[in-house]
């Protein structure tokens, strides 16, 4: 429906032609807002759109709708995306009201994990919330409820208009972030970035990123900081299942420790619950033969375990892979050859210092892609960044700084 005839623009009307106004004056577009009689509502009347951001202008926007406006405005209606689906006119949470904090863009959103921690997060979020916020600005908190359910929210809220994703927990609540930011579309990942807030019991990707420990810490630490793109890695699983991961993968004992402390909890903290749980494992658990293809050779062989890194450090501090580097494009490759208990025990210690490098029995190599699964009979069970993650077989594939995050480099952290 048009402009009533005495508010159309040219000779007659009301209404100038846009082209008759200054630059100045050309926002000011007038509509007619009818409001309902009472004794405390005005009653028809002009309200100025588009203009300067008063509280009747906001009033008018807000009380005819953003879409009804921009129609009798002559602007063209909200964009759709690739697929067909119509994009908001507002980030989720971008809505006055939406956030409890009327009139404000939410263009950052915070991924809570209140199972973090040891249950704890929530409580670490609402002390640490008013010191983060003076850091990085108001934040919209997306809490998640259940294993996988973060990597939704994140995608959600990316598709959404959001362009700074936090995530608040341990490494299960920043690989469910990842996981989110790519199963959004291209175009909701254009322009944004994502970054730990460190609240959990292992945090190793905080840790290579050389954040400190402390979100509040963190949060200031990353005010400002620029975004550099990381490698990410695909896991491509049975079932055409796709995983994305930016620390490390591993079976044997690695899978199997992380199978006990998922069931068991944390309750030692993070580092000292998975030396317990591999000690645990060491002692009952053989070796078994994988088939390995690193980038198309073969390394097959009797292995305790195999893990795939992209960091250094893994279970809580284990320096794992030593050197290991986020912005080199490959994975460091650890293989942990059959052995004797106490040789395999005496290995494990110097997994924590990094010494275990170069000794016999354990090989390190690069690779950009890499195949494996269990050669022979059962299952192998498979974890992906800390967390239990089906079975092999698996084939995992570098994506060279393709995950936008923020980050300092670790020499100017």
């Amino acid at each position: 429906m048009g402009l009533p005839d005495h508010l159309r623009r040219g000779p007659g009307g009301l209404l100038p032609r846009l082209g008759d106004l200054g630059q100045r004056d050309r926002p000011q577009l007038l509509l007619p807002v009818r409001r309902p009689q009472g004794p405390h509502r005005r009653g028809d009347g002009l309200r100025v759109l588009l203009g300067d951001g008063s509280r009747d202008a906001r009033d008018a926007r807000h009380g005819l709708g953003l879409r009804r406006v921009r129609s009798l405005a002559g602007l063209p209606g909200p964009r759709r995306a690739a697929d067909g689906r119509q994009r908001p006119l507002h980030p989720r949470g971008a809505r006055p009201g939406a956030s409890g904090r009327p009139g404000r863009l939410f263009i950052s959103v915070l991924l809570l994990n209140p199972a973090a921690g040891h249950g704890r997060a929530a409580r670490r979020w609402d002390a640490a919330r008013p010191a983060v916020e003076a850091a990085l600005g108001p934040l919209r908190v997306l809490k998640s409820e259940r294993r996988g359910h973060g990597v939704e929210l994140v995608r959600q809220a990316l598709e959404s208009g959001a362009k700074r994703v936090y995530a608040f927990g341990g490494d299960g609540t920043w690989h469910e972030a990842v996981g989110g930011y790519f199963a959004a579309g291209e175009a909701a990942r254009s322009g944004a970035a994502l970054a730990p807030l460190p609240a959990g019991s292992g945090c190793d990707f905080a840790r290579h990123l050389g954040l400190p420990l402390d979100p509040v810490a963190a949060a200031r630490a990353l005010a400002g900081a620029p975004v550099r793109g990381i490698d990410a890695v695909r896991a491509d699983l049975p079932g055409g299942t796709a995983r994305y991961l930016t620390n490390m993968a591993g079976t044997g004992l690695a899978a199997d420790a992380a199978e006990v402390v998922d069931r068991w909890g944390k309750p030692l903290g993070g580092t000292l619950s998975y030396l317990v749980a591999t000690l645990a494992m060491l002692l009952t658990r053989p070796a078994r033969r994988y088939r390995l293809t690193l980038d198309g050779k073969d390394a097959s062989g009797l292995y305790h375990a195999v893990l795939l890194a992209n960091t250094e450090t893994t279970g809580g501090g284990m320096r794992a892979a030593p050197g290991a580097d986020l912005e080199d494009g490959a994975l460091d490759v650890l293989t942990v050859e059959s052995s004797g208990r106490l040789a395999l025990a005496a290995r494990l210690a110097k997994l924590y210092d990094g010494t275990h490098v170069g000794t016999p029995g354990v090989g390190l190599r690069r690779a950009r892609k890499v195949s494996l699964a269990l050669d022979g009979p059962g299952t192998a069970g498979l974890n992906l960044d800390g967390e239990p993650s089906g079975a092999l077989p698996a084939d995992f594939t570098v994506l060279p700084r393709a995950l936008p995050v923020l980050w300092r480099g670790r020499r100017d952290s």
